[in-house]
């Protein structure tokens, strides 16, 4: 009794995330056209001051570019400061120094604050940038982005509602087609700002600013806290604050300002380790402030789940080790409870079809089914990984801030550990076990965590 009971609670709580993702594909066919829930689309007669940060570190290779871009800003160059925020090591920042000057040539202010040390990463660069400046509005890029022409015209527009803190543009994907990796992780954000950014900012959910192409209101900055190390998704942190305090966000579909994504595995890896861990650590934080906050019930549990929807991972991880000890009771009622296998994996594969695959149509050889398949496999391949993260998260968060290789930079990190083999190497030995004896039902959940897992393992390896 107590192994199906643990069978079938593992299988429920997936089946959750999975529920509300549903809902939010569902909420999205019904949600008016509009892209922001504010109709303030005019300009104030008196334009604001406007800094923008760019934080950078050892990106001499990909940070030009998205500086050199600012010179095509469409705002007066008398209210506009720019901050290239850069702790890279003097051995990279050469090209960098050289697009600042050409940045200044074009009449623009910028300044090349360097620091001694990291300390408190990326959101102490901010801080630090912050306290130079008095400009009321700031927008923030990444150094693998490049800004819009019109995105300070259009966000200060929504700006002009004072109760909104912050403005977030979508992503867009300069190599989205560059290799399967990269089309299946831009259908996937595709879907994260397309779908689920949309949704809630329409509804007056919450949904965080993503650490780049968006822009802050000052005051709701100050008035939140200010900028805070203490995770590593800094970001994410400060939206929860400025959200529980009353401040309103707004996501601008239409805007799209282009970025990379990670071309390889292992920088893959990275990344989502840092996002993870980033966000459980600030789930752990602020669940009792969530919880006692006074707002709707369903903009709580929308953003319960969204947040520790990464749990998703450990509860496959302990689902395919489960699996088998319901195999070994050969009674009838056991024989009953594996059907659900097989229902629990087409649904859950047909919810992420139905989600991803409405999005626009894929550029790529073999369409959007294969984006969809990718982006399954993607998912599986990395439960391993994505639970210690999950785990690290939990326990405390993350002491360093590993940046994402931007370019063709190497990657030094990444690396398949021995965990992951040895479970690689239990879910082959599992599949084969299930196609000849009682669990064939589990087979194609066990099979595709296998191949997806193969998958991972060889796109580390020709990364090295």
């Amino acid at each position: 009794m107590f192994v199906d009971v643990v069978y079938l609670l593992l299988i429920a709580l997936i089946s959750l995330y999975g529920t509300q993702r549903s809902w939010l594909l569902i909420e999205s066919l019904f949600a008016a056209p509009g892209v922001a829930p504010t109709a303030n689309t005019s300009l104030p007669e008196d334009l604001p001051a406007v800094l923008i940060q760019l934080p950078i570190y050892d990106e001499e290779e990909v940070a030009p570019r998205l500086i050199a871009s600012l010179a095509r800003l469409d705002w007066p160059r008398h209210l506009l400061e720019v901050q290239v925020l850069d702790d890279s090591p003097d051995t990279s920042i050469a090209r960098v120094v050289e697009a600042i000057a050409d940045l200044a040539a074009e009449g623009v202010e910028v300044a090349h604050i360097r620091r001694d040390q990291r300390s408190g990463y990326k959101a102490g660069a901010l801080a630090e940038g912050l306290a130079r400046s008095k400009a009321p509005l700031i927008a923030i890029f990444d150094a693998d982005f490049e800004v819009p022409c019109d995105f300070l015209k259009r966000g200060v527009a929504e700006m002009t509602d004072p109760t909104v803190a912050m403005v977030q543009a979508r992503w867009g994907f300069r190599d989205r087609n560059k290799n399967l990796l990269t089309r299946a992780q831009a259908r996937l954000l595709d879907g994260h700002f397309r779908i689920e950014h949309r949704v809630r900012s329409l509804a007056g959910r919450f949904f965080n600013f993503n650490g780049t192409a968006g822009l802050w209101r000052r005051q709701a900055i100050e008035d939140s806290g200010g900028w805070r190390s203490e995770t590593v998704t800094e970001d994410l942190e400060l939206s929860i604050r400025a959200w529980l305090g009353g401040w309103r966000f707004v996501y601008l579909d239409d805007l799209v300002a282009p970025s990379d994504l990670p071309a390889r595995y292992r920088a893959l890896r990275i990344q989502q380790r840092r996002w993870i861990a980033g966000t459980l650590h600030t789930l752990v934080r602020h669940l009792p402030a969530v919880l006692r906050a006074d707002i709707p019930v369903s903009a709580r549990t929308d953003l319960l789940l969204g947040l520790s929807g990464n749990f998703c991972s450990p509860l496959l991880v302990a689902l395919s080790l489960w699996v088998p000890l319901v195999w070994s009771r050969r009674d009838a009622d056991a024989s009953g409870l594996l059907w659900a296998d097989l229902p629990f994996f087409l649904l859950a594969s047909v919810s992420v079809m139905l989600f991803y695959g409405r999005l626009g149509p894929s550029s790529g050889r073999g369409g959007r089914l294969l984006e969809v398949i990718a982006i399954i496999g993607l998912g599986l391949s990395l439960v391993w990984h994505n639970s210690r993260a999950v785990i690290a998260g939990m326990g405390g968060g993350l002491e360093v801030f590993d940046r994402t290789p931007k370019g063709g930079q190497p990657v030094s990190g990444g690396a398949v550990t021995v965990g992951e083999l040895l479970f690689l190497t239990y879910l082959i030995l599992a599949t084969g076990v299930a196609i000849f004896g009682e669990g064939r039902w589990s087979v194609p959940l066990l099979g595709a965590m296998a191949v997806a897992g193969c998958w991972q393992v060889l796109g580390v390896l020709r990364d090295r």
